[in-house]
Protein backbone atom coordinates (compact mmCIF):
# COMPACT_ATOMS: atom_id res chain seq x y z
CA UNK A 1 0.00 0.00 0.00
CA UNK A 2 1.62 3.58 -0.80
CA UNK A 3 1.79 6.07 1.76
CA UNK A 4 -0.80 8.13 0.31
CA UNK A 5 -3.59 5.42 1.02
CA UNK A 6 -2.10 4.59 4.23
CA UNK A 7 -5.04 4.18 6.88
CA UNK A 8 -6.36 2.09 9.78
CA UNK A 9 -8.72 -0.73 8.23
CA UNK A 10 -11.95 1.18 9.80
CA UNK A 11 -10.98 4.48 7.60
CA UNK A 12 -10.29 5.98 4.31
CA UNK A 13 -8.91 8.88 2.77
CA UNK A 14 -11.33 11.84 1.79
CA UNK A 15 -11.26 15.17 0.41
CA UNK A 16 -14.08 17.60 -0.28
CA UNK A 17 -12.88 20.09 -3.21
CA UNK A 18 -14.70 22.94 -4.26
CA UNK A 19 -13.05 26.06 -6.50
CA UNK A 20 -12.58 28.36 -2.88
CA UNK A 21 -11.15 25.87 -1.09
CA UNK A 22 -10.26 22.21 0.28
CA UNK A 23 -13.10 21.76 2.96
CA UNK A 24 -12.14 18.66 3.96
CA UNK A 25 -9.53 16.75 3.69
CA UNK A 26 -9.30 13.45 6.06
CA UNK A 27 -8.95 10.17 7.34
CA UNK A 28 -12.70 9.18 7.74
CA UNK A 29 -14.59 6.04 7.90
CA UNK A 30 -18.01 6.41 5.77
CA UNK A 31 -19.31 9.41 3.29
CA UNK A 32 -22.63 8.94 1.62
CA UNK A 33 -22.23 10.96 -1.40
CA UNK A 34 -25.88 12.13 -3.39
CA UNK A 35 -25.07 11.18 -6.44
CA UNK A 36 -26.90 11.49 -9.94
CA UNK A 37 -28.30 8.09 -10.01
CA UNK A 38 -29.09 8.42 -6.44
CA UNK A 39 -27.25 8.61 -2.86
CA UNK A 40 -24.79 5.89 -2.15
CA UNK A 41 -21.90 5.12 0.61
CA UNK A 42 -18.41 4.65 0.35
CA UNK A 43 -16.84 2.84 3.59
CA UNK A 44 -13.23 1.76 3.40
CA UNK A 45 -11.99 -0.71 0.83
CA UNK A 46 -14.85 0.72 -1.59
CA UNK A 47 -14.87 -0.83 -5.55
CA UNK A 48 -13.61 2.08 -7.39
CA UNK A 49 -16.12 4.29 -8.39
CA UNK A 50 -16.36 7.52 -10.70
CA UNK A 51 -19.76 9.47 -10.55
CA UNK A 52 -21.47 12.96 -11.07
CA UNK A 53 -23.16 15.01 -8.32
CA UNK A 54 -26.86 16.21 -7.66
CA UNK A 55 -27.81 19.40 -5.36
CA UNK A 56 -28.03 17.28 -1.76
CA UNK A 57 -25.79 16.44 1.54
CA UNK A 58 -22.81 14.51 1.95
CA UNK A 59 -22.85 13.17 5.38
CA UNK A 60 -19.37 12.25 6.63
CA UNK A 61 -18.62 9.94 9.33
CA UNK A 62 -15.42 11.25 10.91
CA UNK A 63 -13.18 8.46 12.39
CA UNK A 64 -13.95 9.71 15.58
CA UNK A 65 -17.70 8.83 15.15
CA UNK A 66 -18.90 12.62 15.11
CA UNK A 67 -21.18 13.22 11.51
CA UNK A 68 -20.58 16.51 9.65
CA UNK A 69 -23.53 17.51 6.92
CA UNK A 70 -22.04 19.44 4.17
CA UNK A 71 -24.19 20.64 1.11
CA UNK A 72 -22.66 19.74 -2.48
CA UNK A 73 -23.56 20.92 -5.96
CA UNK A 74 -22.62 19.85 -9.07
CA UNK A 75 -18.85 18.09 -9.99
CA UNK A 76 -17.93 14.58 -9.10
CA UNK A 77 -17.41 11.98 -6.50
CA UNK A 78 -14.30 9.36 -7.40
CA UNK A 79 -13.78 6.85 -5.70
CA UNK A 80 -10.21 4.42 -6.04
CA UNK A 81 -7.32 3.17 -3.91
CA UNK A 82 -9.11 3.54 -0.31
CA UNK A 83 -9.68 7.14 -1.75
CA UNK A 84 -12.48 9.17 -2.28
CA UNK A 85 -12.59 12.61 -3.84
CA UNK A 86 -15.26 15.17 -4.38
CA UNK A 87 -14.56 17.33 -6.57
CA UNK A 88 -18.12 20.16 -6.15
CA UNK A 89 -19.07 23.14 -7.99
CA UNK A 90 -20.18 24.86 -5.04
CA UNK A 91 -20.13 22.90 -1.46
CA UNK A 92 -20.85 24.51 2.25
CA UNK A 93 -20.97 23.25 5.74
CA UNK A 94 -24.58 22.94 6.75
CA UNK A 95 -23.74 24.91 9.58
CA UNK A 96 -22.14 28.01 7.24
CA UNK A 97 -25.24 28.57 5.74
CA UNK A 98 -27.43 31.07 6.99
CA UNK A 99 -30.83 31.74 5.96
CA UNK A 100 -30.90 35.52 5.90
CA UNK A 101 -27.85 35.94 3.86
CA UNK A 102 -29.14 32.85 1.69
CA UNK A 103 -32.65 34.66 0.58
CA UNK A 104 -30.68 38.20 -0.17
CA UNK A 105 -28.80 36.38 -2.47
CA UNK A 106 -31.33 34.88 -3.58
CA UNK A 107 -33.26 38.51 -4.36
CA UNK A 108 -30.31 39.88 -5.69
CA UNK A 109 -29.49 36.91 -8.54
CA UNK A 110 -33.50 37.05 -9.37
CA UNK A 111 -33.23 40.69 -9.77
CA UNK A 112 -30.30 40.07 -12.49
CA UNK A 113 -31.97 37.15 -13.77
CA UNK A 114 -34.78 39.18 -14.57
CA UNK A 115 -32.51 41.57 -16.06
CA UNK A 116 -30.38 39.89 -18.18
CA UNK A 117 -33.82 38.23 -19.63
CA UNK A 118 -34.95 41.76 -20.40
CA UNK A 119 -32.29 43.26 -22.38
CA UNK A 120 -32.46 43.00 -26.43
CA UNK A 121 -29.70 40.76 -26.85
CA UNK A 122 -30.83 37.60 -24.50
CA UNK A 123 -27.04 36.30 -23.26
CA UNK A 124 -28.19 32.64 -22.98
CA UNK A 125 -25.09 31.86 -21.06
CA UNK A 126 -25.46 34.42 -18.51
CA UNK A 127 -28.76 33.40 -18.29
CA UNK A 128 -28.22 29.80 -17.67
CA UNK A 129 -25.39 30.41 -15.14
CA UNK A 130 -28.00 32.76 -12.92
CA UNK A 131 -30.77 29.96 -13.31
CA UNK A 132 -28.71 27.22 -12.26
CA UNK A 133 -27.14 29.83 -9.23
CA UNK A 134 -30.42 30.42 -8.77
CA UNK A 135 -31.27 26.44 -7.93
CA UNK A 136 -28.35 26.07 -5.82
CA UNK A 137 -29.43 29.08 -3.58
CA UNK A 138 -33.36 27.10 -3.18
CA UNK A 139 -31.07 23.99 -2.59
CA UNK A 140 -29.45 25.28 0.23
CA UNK A 141 -32.50 27.44 1.73
CA UNK A 142 -34.37 23.48 1.32
CA UNK A 143 -31.51 22.78 3.67
CA UNK A 144 -31.44 24.77 6.30
CA UNK A 145 -35.22 25.60 6.91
Amino acid sequence: MSSATMTTENTFKFALVSPERILMSEDIKMVTVPGDAGDFGVLPNHAPLLSSLRDGIAVIVRADGTEEKVFVSGGFADVNDNVCTILAEDAAALSDLDRAALEAEREKTSEHLKMVEEEEQDDLIKRTRLTRKLERIEAKLALVG
